[in-house]
């Protein structure tokens, strides 16, 4: 395994537009596998990037490390007792087969090289008795169970979160806990909400900015406008499991949805994108693919690598957005074969808009408004701009390009998993 390592910030806007930094850090993964497909011999390098960032739990201030994803509502870590398995060993109920192509699941990696907390030894833990005990599964079948609990969560500098009700993993197939930044159920308070809560922002919002190498998370009102497109910002309300309504998808003219709406998730925890079947086939023979029946996709020319096609889609609201078919297609067989990058939504219950679309687009999640807005990025945008230069505040709901701006440095988060689908789509059971 070959771990690469960036430093990176993380910028939390306060109601004064003082910022907050916390640093992340980029981990980018590579694993060796091999293709079932029988005609394809050589291994293929899958590249998995992680968007991690180091928090202090607790009195003693356990370090962990989670992966950042607006897909999942709760915070959960590892136990420092916790017992680590593989996906095999230790799923939930309904665990689909992942083609190898999508597959990015490290068995060798043990879910408690991240860090673990010792809840017992912490003076200010409260184990938080309620039902069901903490599990968490997702569309991969990886699970964690464990119990809840109330503590202290240090985010660094001077800045402490008093009393968030997280998980504790004390079983897991899960190479890393979570940092879930998505919505929270009615009467429960989650991460985001406990920042505002607790003065250190003025809004439960954040805005985020990814590219293929780095990215940015800005927590509060205030956009930054050197990142996306001015005048191209489309809003649309948005659900509990941070989805909305797509539409008018399309590649290069040729219409791909019918007309019909689409219910799809915008998930950073997610490295592949997922769509309809009748998407996918029009997309992959729009692409002249072949469909390979092992991978479950389309297999397509290498060229396409190079193709000028766009893919399109709106959201409830103008102005379309587009992005290079290209940027969607992914090597495999030692390098030697491509594919259309898209898994069918059939195989984990949901249509996700993952980080292979979304590091194309500014997005923000305005949970105290639910609605969630995108922008094509700015070209030139870059991840590091300077804290406090030319920042001002909003009062409106919505995510409104004129009434709030902000450039600064900000937190480099990155994808973690294909499998960060919220767990509130699933009923299962672990066994």
């Amino acid at each position: 395994m070959l771990l690469l390592r960036q430093t990176v910030s993380l910028l939390i806007l306060l109601p004064t537009t003082i910022s907050f930094k916390l640093d992340f850090q980029i981990h980018q993964v590579q694993h060796d596998k091999s293709l079932a497909k029988r005609d394809v011999t050589a291994p293929f390098r899958l590249d998995k990037n992680v968007y991690l960032t180091q928090l202090e739990l607790g009195s003693n201030h356990d370090r962990v490390t989670v992966s950042l994803d607006t897909g999942s509502p709760d915070l959960w870590v590892m136990s420092k007792s916790a017992q680590c398995f593989n996906v095999s060993d230790f799923h939930t109920l309904s665990r689909p087969h992942i083609p190898e192509l999508f597959d990015d699941l490290d068995s060798q990696y043990s879910c408690t090289a991240n860090g673990t907390f010792d809840y017992q030894a912490s003076a200010t833990f409260q184990e938080k008795k309620v039902e069901p005990d903490f599990r968490a599964g997702f569309a991969d079948g990886s699970a964690a169970t464990g119990i809840w609990g109330v503590d202290d969560v240090h985010l660094g500098g001077d800045v402490t979160l008093r009393e968030l009700k997280f998980g504790i993993a004390n079983a897991s197939s899960i190479d890393v806990g979570i940092l879930g930044l998505g919505p929270q159920p009615e009467n429960e308070r989650g991460f985001v909400a406990l920042l505002k809560e607790q003065g250190v922002i003025n809004r439960t919002m954040y805005s985020i900015y990814m590219n293929s190498s780095s990215g940015s998370i800005v927590f509060g009102s205030e956009l930054d406008e050197s990142k996306y497109a001015a005048g191209q910002m489309a809003t649309a309300s948005m659900d509990q499991n941070v989805g909305v309504d797509v539409s008018e998808v399309s590649i290069d003219g040729r219409t791909v949805s019918a007309g019909e709406k689409v219910k799809v998730l915008f998930d950073t925890g997610s490295t592949f994108s997922t769509m309809p079947h009748d998407w996918i086939k029009i997309l992959g023979e729009s692409l002249n693919g072949t469909y390979d029946e092992d991978q479950m996709a389309y297999q397509v020319s290498c060229e396409m690598e190079h193709d000028a096609k766009n893919f399109t889609f709106k959201i409830d609201s103008e102005p379309e957005m587009s992005l290079p078919i290209r940027n969607l297609i992914v090597r495999a067989g030692g390098g030697t074969s491509c594919y259309l990058g898209i898994m069918d939504e059939s195989l984990i219950g949901g249509a996700i808009f993952g980080a292979d679309i979304l590091q194309h687009f500014y997005t923000v999640y305005d949970l105290q408004e639910e609605e969630l807005s995108i922008a094509p990025l700015k070209l030139g945008a870059s991840a590091s701009s300077d804290a406090g230069s030319g920042a001002s505040s909003s009062t409106g709901s919505g995510a409104t390009e004129s009434s709030r701006s902000h450039s600064g440095a900000s937190a480099t988060l990155r994808v973690y998993c294909i499998s960060m689908i919220p767990l509130s789509i699933y009923i299962f059971f672990i066994y």
